[in-house]
């Protein structure tokens, strides 16, 4: 009886022992055993976020969520319990969000560090909330996206059926009008590079007529030419001159020549006197003779003219309309 006795006794202080270990695993699993540091945060939706919810520090089992409740202001106020050893790895600079486990496991609420490194947090501080899409909203911004594809693709459905039935498409695959068509391009890359060589051509001839090359930069640059040009045009202008000279006298030896003939007729004057002086015989003679070489000066002049380049076309065109004129004259 004793004996069995002691062993009941054993037994039960066994179990006790065993159950204790067993809670103390669970407890320290849980941080119901470990010395807490309180945090806090406001969220303005707790997404299903409830008392004994996870607390999650870089993904590592940080605490747990104490409480869940409205605050004055209609914000969501969480209260975390930290372990006091994870505590102090979190500064004051970290942020505090609502996620999940997994992609619809349970609300957890996750710590992490952002930006520059603060000051380790104090006890019942509030940290920073950063608000993350929650899995209906994710659901929500599926299902506009999927709308959204479902229109372009009908869109997408009704574009291809009248390209379908159109006439683009009998074009594309008409071989004459693909034929067509590659002429067409051929003929456009040739005029494109005769553009090109025509450009080429030119910008040549404008160098070369710059640096004073060719008959036309030899022309343009060269400065007795120019001179020359200038004293042509004043030769036209006195040989002009020398011809209204020559008309005038021809003018007043005509009208002399009219009194002169006149006098004979009437009689009057010394006729006789006027044929037997040969002072004035000489000086007729002289006039004629200036009036010939006048002449002679003056078609030279035009003679000139005449094989001048600048002139050259001005008197071909003067006698094709003589020749023309003349044409008509013998039709008529």
């Amino acid at each position: 009886m004793n004996k069995n006795n002691i062993k009941l006794g054993l037994f039960v202080i066994s179990g006790l022992i065993l159950m204790m270990a067993v809670f103390f695993y669970i407890g320290s699993g849980s941080g119901i055993f470990t010395s807490k540091f309180e945090l806090r945060a406001k969220f303005k939706n707790s997404n299903g976020l409830r008392e004994g919810s996870n607390v999650l520090f870089s993904g590592m089992q940080a605490g747990s969520v104490k409480s869940v409740k409205l605050s004055e202001r209609d914000d969501i106020e969480v209260i975390m319990l930290i372990d006091k050893d994870i505590a102090k790895h979190i500064d004051n600079s970290a942020k505090a969000s609502i996620g999940t486990e997994g992609i619809i496991g349970n609300a957890v609420v996750n710590i992490l560090p952002y930006g520059k490194p603060g000051r380790p947090v104090q006890e019942k501080e509030y940290l920073t909330a950063d608000t993350k899409p929650g899995v209906d909203e994710i659901l929500n911004t599926l299902s506009a996206s999927n709308n959204n594809i479902h229109d372009i693709s009908k869109s997408l459905k009704n574009t291809v059926h009248k390209i379908d039935s159109s006439q683009i498409l009998k074009l594309i695959n008409d071989k004459a009008f693909a034929e067509n068509l590659k002429l067409s391009i051929l003929k456009i890359r040739q005029s494109t590079e005769n553009i090109e060589n025509l450009s080429s051509t030119a910008e040549a001839i404008i160098t070369s007529t710059r640096q004073g090359k060719g008959a036309t930069g030899l022309l343009l640059a060269n400065k007795d030419f120019e001179s020359q040009l200038k004293q042509t045009f004043n030769n036209v202008n006195a040989a002009s001159n020398n011809l209204n000279t020559v008309s005038n006298e021809l003018i007043t030896v005509g009208k002399n020549l009219q009194t002169f003939s006149k006098n004979i007729e009437n009689g009057k004057g010394p006729v006789n006197a006027l044929i037997t002086d040969t002072v004035l015989t000489k000086n007729i003679n002289n006039s004629l003779y200036n009036i010939e070489k006048g002449t002679e000066g003056f078609n030279q002049n035009m003679e000139a003219l005449k094989h001048n380049f600048l002139f050259r076309g001005y008197f071909r065109k003067q006698e094709k309309k003589k020749r023309e004129t003349e044409k008509q004259n013998l039709q008529r």
